[in-house]
């Protein structure tokens, strides 16, 4: 579980890391007081003590080490895939509200109806192929696009499979409502 899902591992035991992370830095924190007073000393008398281990101890070195550990763990487990999301649709001259609309789950179906070969059909125009990642599940995210040209409510999707964007769309929801593929913008950009 861990090994195969360490971010959502991570999220839904956030709280107690955090517990342990502050138990552990109360601990430094309350030895390194004892440090701070032995050179004090120190350099108020000008002398040492050879008993060294009253001061640092083996458990200091453990929590220290514990939050090294804990720590770069969130760092190399912990990716943003909206931030990546909104950088990806950056390179398409799209720019998006940071926080997605909405987000689902969802599975490329094996065998393509007439709406999915329609779908890819689009995605090839912009160099995607959904039938790639054909039986494979994903999340598509929804994001509302901000410099569209007609400020109408449009809205960008991205499809990620193995946390990397594979396809994407801009589309409205309204009546007269379009589904144009990402390169859309760089498109009517060129044109200008």
């Amino acid at each position: 579980m861990i090994i195969k899902k360490p971010y959502a591992f991570m999220i839904k035991h956030f709280r107690l890391i955090h517990v342990i992370l502050s138990l552990l830095m109360v601990f430094l924190i309350s030895k390194t007081s004892s440090i701070v007073s032995f050179f004090n000393e120190y350099v108020k008398n000008g002398y040492y003590t050879l008993n060294s281990g009253s001061y640092i101890n083996f458990y200091m070195f453990i929590s220290i080490i514990l939050i090294i550990v804990i720590t770069a763990g969130f760092l190399i487990f912990s990716n943003d895939e909206t931030t990546f999301n909104e950088k990806f649709l950056s390179s398409f001259y799209i720019i998006v509200n940071p926080v997605p609309e909405s987000h689902e789950k969802i599975t490329i179906p094996s065998e393509f109806d007439s709406v999915y070969e329609n779908y890819n059909l689009i995605q090839l125009e912009c160099g995607f192929d959904l039938s790639k990642y054909k039986g494979k599940s994903g999340i598509r995210y929804t994001y509302k696009i901000l410099n569209f040209p007609q400020n109408t409510d449009v809205y960008a999707d991205v499809i990620c499979i193995n946390h990397r964007p594979v396809a994407g769309d801009i589309m409205s929801p309204a009546l007269d409502g379009f589904m144009q593929p990402l390169n859309y913008l760089q498109t009517i950009k060129s044109h200008e």
